[in-house]
């Protein structure tokens, strides 16, 4: 048999649209991948998939032993727009609603759009739930600022019936005096308030309106406005008559002018008391939680928090966050607002379930603020962002500046915090230095709550004693400042580095606050041993929380701080876990009672550049790369203030389940699985097709 002509045309052709076809193929591939990850990309249509084995978002064992506990009606309402709403961070916030609504025994929650038409009902239903629980402290308040209001219109009226006559008698006063000086001062001050006092009156009624806008009354603002307008006119009315008493006994003066000071001086002191008097209750008024509830309603979003006897606002910029988002490695990355909104909601209810959260202070001697972002972040703002979402409040004591501590704190219960300087004195900062010791050693010796944080110190090189050894000495412990523990580990290209910090995940047994942060990677720099004294007190219990395990790479260094350290020797290398951080619990020695104290080898480990760094898990997402850091000041502070309820994993440290116990063996038939075993299986599977097909 022949093969016709044409058929080398015809298989040529075939080949041709073989090609063609393959080509079409591909190009179709290729445009299907690139309208997929262009849809996917665009943030509207993104959904997220929960894939634990409930399949659901669960509250941390923190949350939910609060919820559990609470006693009364409470309720969670949340204003937001939801037109304007960011649909993925709504998501979040309402799974988080939805697993309170459901743990919470008698806990409801409700959504007020302002833009929707239905809404007006149910805000006015909060409004009015809101004023019945501040009622009583409501009317104290509108008692009190009545009584201010009269006092301040009777003033007005004295100042008009008053300033006619003293123009006239400052013309007849006889040469300058410092008396007279005080006197003209005075009266034109005078003249003011009977001119345009009624702008005080003014502001102060609008504060206290009920309006569209304001829908609950600033009572804070009126009664602030009134006390300091009393409180000022009440010193200058006494002001004026004090310039009376000395100005009258001038043998110079005019007898119908004397006569006027003698007969208008004990006027003037009766009002300047009458003054004082309506300021007087003002001043004593509790704080009213209704005020700041109010702005935070007047804002247009936000979520109120009520209980049985109290309420309180969570702003909306705390809730969904802008900066939420961070830019890393040029990509948008953002929190799960979840957790964040979970410890939110959990610290707001708390909070209202005691009087008071006890304040913690940081202690430190720079003469700039700590509590604030700094360059290459070496500052506590991370921290006090924590610590403020927890409900804390947070304040700084910089004794470079200052000996004593600051006004608010007196008569409060706090919790010292430490922070000394990393560096050893120098004649710039020796002052400073000696007053953080002194302070410290003050706070431990009234028995306060103290968790002191140390470094390293060089004074050993010297021949000299490190005076912090000494402080902690206080508390039954000994500490090794003239080493550090550091480690060589592997980096990039095969080579090593000096790694001068540790990361723990596993921490001591035996005490709440480690098996709170037990299994959260944390990191400590520079870390100290710590040790207990043999001639410590009886009735003090020390438990280690944090140790560092042995490790042929890992010794004790005393040139800690050289660019490249010595090999170690044998004296410094060590057999048994290493202590860095202790609690302390012992007999108060001023009052009876127990203090606790925490004191951790390490002082870089809560500064901002360590405990807030993130790193991204694929995706749009990131993480905080150590949050046991947090964890542990939490669960620490809580432990300190006697709040051991409040001691349990927080939602924050769940934001991504973390591995643990994963062995070497583990690890390695992990490997072999991914690397070899898949794509083994994918080429088996491609060969056992071939077969098939081919026979």
């Amino acid at each position: 048999m022949t093969t016709p002509p044409d058929s080398g045309d015809r298989i040529g052709l075939r080949r041709i649209l073989g090609a063609v076809n393959l080509a079409l193929f591909l190009i179709s591939i290729l445009a299907i991948g690139v309208a997929v990850n262009f849809f996917a990309l665009q943030p509207e249509l993104r959904r997220e998939i929960d894939a634990t084995k409930t399949r659901a978002y669960s509250l941390s064992e923190q949350t939910m032993r609060l919820l559990e506990g609470l006693e009364g009606s409470w309720s969670i309402v949340l204003l937001r727009a939801e037109r304007q709403a960011d649909p993925a961070l709504t998501r979040q916030i309402d799974e988080v609603l939805r697993r309170f609504e459901e743990s919470g025994a008698d806990l409801t929650v409700q959504r007020i759009d302002p833009t929707d038409a239905a809404s007006p009902a149910k805000f006015d239903a909060l409004i009015a739930r809101l004023h019945s629980i501040y009622a009583p402290l409501v009317g104290r308040y509108d008692a009190a600022m009545d009584e201010a209001e009269q006092a301040f219109a009777n003033l007005q009226r004295f100042a008009q019936s008053q300033t006619k006559d003293l123009q006239a008698l400052l013309a007849r006063l006889p040469e300058e005096t410092a008396a007279e000086h005080q006197l003209t001062a005075r009266f034109s001050n005078l003249g003011i308030v009977a001119t345009e006092g009624g702008q005080v009156v003014q502001l102060v009624r609008a504060a206290r309106a009920t309006t569209d806008v304001q829908p609950i009354p600033d009572y804070e603002g009126a009664r602030s406005i009134l006390h300091l307008a009393l409180s000022e006119w009440s010193r200058h009315i006494d002001g004026v008559a004090l310039a009376f008493e000395t100005l009258k006994a001038r043998p110079d003066l005019e007898e119908d002018v004397r006569r006027y000071f003698t007969a208008a001086g004990p006027a003037y002191a009766t009002l300047a008391q009458q003054l004082a008097n309506a300021a007087d209750p003002l001043a004593r008024l509790d704080p009213l939680e209704l005020s700041s509830i109010g702005r935070r309603i007047q804002e247009g979003e936000c979520a109120v928090v009520i209980g049985p006897t109290r309420a309180a606002a969570i702003r909306s910029s705390q809730l969904f966050p802008a900066l939420n988002v961070r830019s890393a490695a040029d990509a948008t990355v953002a929190f799960d607002q979840r957790f964040r909104g979970e410890q939110l909601f959990a610290s707001t209810v708390r909070s209202l379930q005691r009087d008071s959260m006890p304040m913690v202070v940081f202690v430190h001697t720079s003469m700039q603020t700590m509590l604030e972002p700094a360059d290459r972040q070496v500052d506590l703002a991370g921290m006090k962002n924590v610590l403020t979402t927890a409900r804390y409040d947070v304040w700084q004591w910089p004794v470079a500046r200052t000996l004593t501590p600051p006004e608010v704190l007196r008569g409060r219960a706090a919790v010292w915090v430490i922070v000394p300087p990393s560096e050893p004195p120098s004649e710039a900062n020796q002052e400073a230095w000696l007053r953080l010791q002194t302070v410290t050693r003050d706070l431990i010796n009234r028995g306060e709550p103290v968790l002191v944080n140390m470094y390293p110190s060089r004074m050993a090189r010297f021949g000299q004693s490190d005076a912090w050894v000494d402080t902690i000495g206080l508390l039954g412990l000994e500490a090794d400042t003239s080493r550090a523990v550091v480690e060589r580990v592997r980096a990039g290209g095969g080579e090593t580095m000096l790694e001068r910090g540790q990361r723990v995940r596993e921490y001591a047994a035996g005490h709440v606050i480690s098996e709170a942060v037990d299994g959260l990677e944390s990191y400590f720099t520079l870390p100290v041993s710590l040790s207990m004294r043999e001639d410590r007190e009886s009735g003090a219990i020390v438990t280690p929380l944090v140790q560092v395990m042995p490790a042929e790479a890992r010794w004790l260094a005393r040139d800690w701080d050289a660019s490249d350290p010595a090999p170690p020797s044998a004296e410094q290398r060590f057999g048994d876990p290493l202590t860095i951080a202790m609690a302390i619990e012992r007999p108060r020695p001023d009052t009876g009672g127990r203090q606790r104290c925490v004191v951790v080898g390490s002082g870089w480990w809560m500064l901002s550049y360590v405990s807030d760094r993130v790193y991204t898990i694929g995706g749009s997402r990131i993480m905080l790369e150590f949050p046991g850091n947090y964890e542990f000041m939490l669960a620490s502070l809580a432990w300190l203030a006697g709040l051991d309820e409040l001691i349990a994993p927080s939602p924050m440290s769940q934001e991504v389940p973390r591995l643990r116990d994963v062995t070497q063996a583990d690890r390695r038939r992990w490997f072999w699985l991914t690397v070899a075993a898949l794509p083994g299986a994918c080429v088996g599977l491609g060969l056992l097709t071939w077969l098939v097909r081919r026979f």
